[in-house]
């Protein structure tokens, strides 16, 4: 055997190896639609004012913060990403607190115990830009971004004000993007709403449920329903 083929073979033997590794680490394909809800810790401080209740109205005042992860047989969507980044985590298993907010445990594993990496997710949404949902947005970067054109046109202005972090989500500046557009009349009240941030995605995927990926949907659909972190919530029938 000449030098030259044996190099080629042995290029080709390598290259068979890493496909093959390749499709062993990629998760396997599934029938039918899950959910998987993350821990993603909790707010505890905030005035119910701020959210047109008083403390006498509400049972509980504080926040538990929670993303998802949608896997359907087309794809999957992340959904909120988490209020403290992941790198912010010593590794020795203590909660980390910053400001109103505490989490547990880091999003990304989590993640992974559900057998997935952030290069598998196809799509990212994210309820609305405040930080509290936006903390890991840069490990999606690679996903197609599911976004409200004003709201990423505010995030990337050169001055965003209000709870928000620039730098959480400075990679989705070049991701690909599912822009969806205003396309119902908004009154004042629903104005000031969505300009202090409280009105993103929920919004324009539901007025124009029929134009984004049929996976998205599931987040309207079965959010209300989620069980236990990292527990999926697998349907009997699995959508066309």
């Amino acid at each position: 055997m000449t030098i030259r083929r044996m190099a080629f073979t042995i290029a080709a033997f390598a290259l068979t190896m890493l496909t093959l590794t390749a499709a062993q680490q990629r998760p396997a394909p599934v029938k039918s639609v899950r959910l998987y809800v993350f821990e993603n810790g909790s707010i505890r401080g905030l005035d119910p004012k701020l959210f047109n209740f008083t403390r006498e109205e509400l049972k509980q005042v504080d926040f538990t913060n929670t993303s998802y992860l949608i896997v359907h047989p087309k794809g999957t969507l992340m959904f909120d990403c988490g209020a403290v980044e992941d790198s912010h985590f010593k590794g020795d298993g203590a909660p980390v607190s910053e400001g109103i907010m505490t989490a547990t445990k880091p999003l990304l594993p989590q993640l992974a115990s559900a057998g997935y990496k952030p290069s598998d997710i196809t799509y990212f949404a994210m309820s609305h830009y405040h930080s509290d949902h936006t903390a890991n947005a840069n490990a999606f970067a690679k996903a197609t971004w599911i976004v409200q054109k004003a709201e990423r046109d505010f995030m990337f202005s050169d001055k965003p004000q209000g709870i928000i972090q620039p730098a959480q989500y400075s990679a989705l500046k070049d991701a690909k993007k599912h822009q969806q557009r205003q396309v119902r009349r908004e009154s004042a009240e629903q104005r000031r709403q969505r300009e202090s941030g409280h009105r993103g995605h929920q919004q324009p995927l539901s007025a124009e449920v029929s134009r984004v990926p049929s996976l998205a949907k599931e987040v309207l659909n079965r959010s209300r329903t989620a069980g236990p972190a990292s527990r999926p919530i697998t349907t009997a029938n699995s959508p066309s």
